[in-house]
């Protein structure tokens, strides 16, 4: 494979990883959940209706967390290679690494605990309070609404602003950089089904 072809599959992998954390970041930024105040004055059915809306909520944080984690670490495999191409990268690759090595240890973590989510594992609470989202709670303790935002903890351990901000850097960069190579994705001449990641190689 020739250099600028290398370059490009590169380029296109990098690129689509970012956006695809992203795109789950912004699921969590905007996840909202809000329950009605007075449950003992629900049926018995209509209590476990929200304690179920209450599970699918912190499902779906684990079910996008999981996935931003999982891309931010495939993009951390491509910086490594970008690194070897060009070294004008260099300080945001390594700005980018040191940012995301926590969930590099954490991914196996985050994957046992949303198994565990309900299933007589950990209480909605532990993982509320892990990832410090926002809560509000009646007088006698009961979850009345939760908000993420900015300041959410993804596995616990890094700021999704934080994160954000400095994968969209990135692709700004990445952009500047390549605009020869910045390409819609219809465009990117890339069979799915013969060509994939793990048949690319940089060496």
């Amino acid at each position: 494979m020739a250099i600028d072809e290398q370059l490009q599959s590169l380029v296109y992998f990098l690129t689509d990883h970012l956006f695809a954390a992203l795109e789950a970041g912004e699921r969590i930024r905007m996840a909202t959940f809000t329950q009605t105040e007075n449950l003992g004055e629900l049926s018995g059915e209509d209590i476990m209706q929200e304690i179920e809306q209450l599970r699918l909520f912190i499902s779906d944080l684990s079910d996008w967390e999981e996935e931003m984690v999982s891309k931010l670490i495939q993009a951390r495999k491509w910086s490594n290679h970008l690194r070897e191409h060009d070294a004008f990268f260099k300080p945001l690759i390594d700005l980018f690494n040191s940012a995301t090595h926590p969930l590099s240890d954490v991914a196996a973590q985050i994957s046992d605990h949303h198994d565990r989510h309900f299933e007589g594992g950990d209480h909605p609470d532990w993982f509320i309070n892990s990832r410090e989202i926002l809560s509000e709670k009646s007088g006698h303790g009961q979850i009345l609404s939760l908000t993420t935002g900015p300041m959410y903890l993804v596995g616990g351990h890094v700021r999704l602003g934080n994160i954000t901000e400095l994968s969209e850097s990135y692709l700004s960069a990445l952009e500047t950089r390549f605009p020869h190579l910045w390409l819609p994705a219809e465009e990117v001449l890339i069979d799915a089904e013969t060509e994939t990641e793990k048949n690319i190689s940089f060496e």
